[in-house]
């Protein structure tokens, strides 16, 4: 009786049912039948016809017990019922699409469904006002075929619906787009069917795992009601890196889930419980820096160190930074594909986040996830420090060239001035041009005059005490400077540009990792290219630091690097340094941290990031790591020559001038001494022919008189 109320009750369900409209919505492109027709079985057997007599030789008759009667209307009526479920179930799925699309916003929709879903997509596609929508129908042999994603929402945002019934192939077709043609960052509801213990699997394979926003839909097994489970997946929580979780059933008779403030997608990725990171990096100053200590282990510091603990702090997980396990530091790709060092354990997923300065490019995207950039590094030059001017020009390093060239057209202008002047001088003395310039250089090399040399017209002494003023102020400069430059030697020009490096006799080279010729060559610059050709290169940055002490070289790299190796190891107790960075740098890199591809938690990094970078704390922290290398290295510096003074031997001693620095004056000395005995002996000279001449003329005379006499 029981069977027979359930029939009664399908049938009359079934056939009071409406029959869709023939029109249905332009985006469903395929059509199923518009009514389940079931035929009801007689519960008589029908009346043998008159005149008919049974044949019991007949093959094709058989006689039917009362049981197996029983059981073929038992299977009938159980057929009819999963009909009714399964119809149920597509409205169930139907209602559950309508209430889920209205949560995504104006988003585009693309659905995909195999052959045994296409009715719940019909359903949901009459009873929905969502446009632009985009379907995908599956056949068992589509399965894992590519298909253009990509193109969908290509304006707006996009979500997606998967009805797959097996979750195997659901998990095929996902592994085999969601590479290239899926929004990762998007909303996905799948509906498959799953047994209860195995949800965790699922939620933990590839590529579930790498989805943030997951909405699980499993039909209910074995319930006279069609219910519907929804899941989805959590992380860190538990100190488990996914675990799933319940949200609720959806059908007629419960509506929990049916709320108005349900949330479809809980947010994630807010607090990570305290999960403990693994983190990859080694000794790499100012990003990373290991200072050992006496426990054998090491206290950690640096930029990005710095970075990850705040990224800890926020977001509340914990952090074990190690080196890469097979003593590499940045890696290598090896012919088969595969990479080593830091980069090769973030690529295999080893470990949760790696730093070492990592540039940001296209080639280093494509095989792992990295932060937006929270610095903008340049490469840079270091060269030796360049040698020191000659002492004997010390004398003339006080005043600039112009200043030089100034003062000498001032002493040939000046006496011209004093002798203009003079016209109306009452003294004959200043009417002299030879009187006037020695005048005017007595007044410049700062020597009083004579009293009774002051002049008395008020326009020659306007001249002489501006001129006066203006040697004061000169020579006073010149005194101030002149012991400094004689007891500091003054360096030529460094090489600041690529121009000036081109020219020099410097040799020029990169490491011979990390692409720095390919980005040099591939310029448009001529004279990047002309650097890309002089190029050699050197296997290590402590290499590359070895030979730019040779005092040849010239290195090129990360510009913060360099900064920090010039402060920490190459700045004496002075401040002053070793080597020279150049003032032109050039090739801006974006600098981030980098994780394993398609991790779910990088945009949350990449948030706190931009928090950071906003607040201008990294360049706070490099002026700070600079900061305490300049001082660590003054103090090592300090601490030798205090050892050193209390051997007896002062590392400082006091300086006196000496030959050397005097050079310059005994050079000036000797070549004015020089020019004198020159000018001495051509003075002479011509003295003597002088004397020659008028003692000839005088001879002449004499002997013209005396004839005259004689006559």
């Amino acid at each position: 009786m029981h069977l027979l109320h359930l029939l009664a009750m399908a049938s009359t369900l079934l056939l009071a049912s409406p029959s869709p409209s023939s029109s249905s919505s332009s985006t469903s492109f395929f059509s199923f039948m518009d009514t389940l027709s079931v035929s009801t079985p007689s519960l008589t057997p029908p009346p043998t016809p008159v005149g008919e007599r049974e044949k019991p030789d007949d093959p094709a008759f058989s006689i039917v017990s009362p049981r197996q009667l029983e059981a073929k209307r038992a299977a009938e009526y159980t057929t009819i019922i999963d009909e009714f479920k399964t119809k149920e179930f597509h409205e169930e799925v139907a209602d559950l699409l309508l209430a889920v699309s209205a949560s995504l916003q104006q988003c585009a929709l693309a659905i995909t469904a195999d052959e045994a879903s296409l009715p719940s997509v019909d359903l949901f596609l009459k009873r929905s006002q969502l446009s632009p929508v985009t379907i995908f129908t599956l056949s068992a042999d589509d399965i894992g075929n590519r298909a253009p994603y990509s193109m969908v929402g290509q304006e707006t945002c996009t979500h997606y619906i998967f009805l797959v019934k097996s979750a195997k192939a659901l998990l095929r077709l996902l592994e085999s787009i969601f590479e290239e043609d899926l929004n990762l960052l998007a909303n996905f509801v799948l509906i498959t069917e799953l047994q209860k213990e195995e949800v965790l699997d699922f939620l933990q394979a590839s590529p579930i795992s790498k989805i943030v926003n997951i909405l699980l839909v499993l039909r209910s097994s074995g319930a006279e009601e069609v219910k519907l489970h929804l899941y989805t997946h959590d992380f860190f929580l538990n100190n488990q890196r996914i675990s799933s979780k319940f949200l609720g059933v959806w059908s007629k008779g419960l509506s929990s889930s049916k709320s108005k403030d349900f949330e479809w997608f809980p947010g994630k990725l807010n607090d990570f419980y305290g999960f403990k990171f693994r983190a990859t990096t080694f000794n790499h100053p100012p990003v990373s820096i290991f200072e050992p200590l006496t426990s054998g282990t090491y206290r950690y510091d640096g930029l990005e160190v710095r970075l990850l603990m705040t990224l800890a702090s926020a977001l509340n997980f914990t952090v074990e930074i190690s080196m890469p396990r097979d003593g590499e530091k940045w890696g290598a790709k090896l012919p088969n594909g595969s990479w080593t060092g830091a980069v090769g354990e973030t690529v295999r997923g080893e470990t949760d986040v790696s730093f070492a300065n990592y540039f940001i490019t296209a080639d280093r995207l494509k095989i792992m996830d990295m932060t937006r950039p929270y610095y903008i590094d340049y490469t840079c030059f270091i060269t030796p420090m360049p040698q020191p001017l000659p002492q004997y020009t010390a004398v003339a390093w006080p005043l600039q060239t112009w200043v030089w060239a100034a003062l000498a057209m001032t002493l040939v202008a000046v006496p011209l001035v004093v002798r203009l002047a003079a016209v109306v001088e009452p003294r004959a003395w200043f009417s002299s041009l030879n009187n006037a310039y020695w005048y005017v250089v007595g007044i410049f090399l700062t020597r009083s005059q004579p009293v009774q040399l002051v002049p008395s017209t008020w326009g020659l002494r306007l001249v002489i005490l501006t001129s006066w003023i203006a040697a004061t102020i000169i020579s006073a400069g010149y005194k101030s400077s002149v012991i400094a430059f004689l007891l500091v030697p003054l360096p030529a020009q460094p090489v600041n540009t690529l121009e000036q490096l081109l020219r020099s006799s410097l040799r020029w080279g990169v490491r011979d990792r990390g692409g720095w010729g390919e980005w040099f060559s591939n310029s448009l610059d001529p004279t990047s290219r002309k650097i890309a050709e002089g190029f050699e290169f050197v296997n290590g940055i402590d290499s590359g630091i070895g030979r730019v002490l040779e005092g040849d070289f010239a290195f090129m790299n990360s510009g913060t690097f360099l900064r920090y190796l010039i402060a920490s190891n190459f700045t004496n107790a002075y401040g002053q340094t070793e080597l020279h960075i150049a003032k032109e740098c050039f090739v801006p890199f974006r600098i981030g941290l980098g994780m394993p591809r398609f991790s779910v938690y990088t945009e949350r990094f990449n948030k706190v990031v931009g928090q950071v970078v906003e607040a201008g704390m990294v360049s706070r922290w490099f002026q700070d790591l600079l900061a305490k290398a300049e001082q660590k290295q003054r103090g090592k510096i300090q601490g030798r020559q205090r050892e050193e003074e209390g051997q007896g031997s002062s590392s400082t001693p006091t300086k006196t001038l000496g030959i050397y620095h005097l050079q310059g004056t005994f050079a000036l000395l000797g070549l004015g001494w020089l020019l004198a005995g020159v000018t001495f002996l051509v003075e002479s000279a011509m003295s003597r022919s002088c004397r020659s001449e008028n003692h000839r003329q005088q001879t002449g005379v004499m002997k013209s008189q005396t004839k005259l006499n004689f006559e």
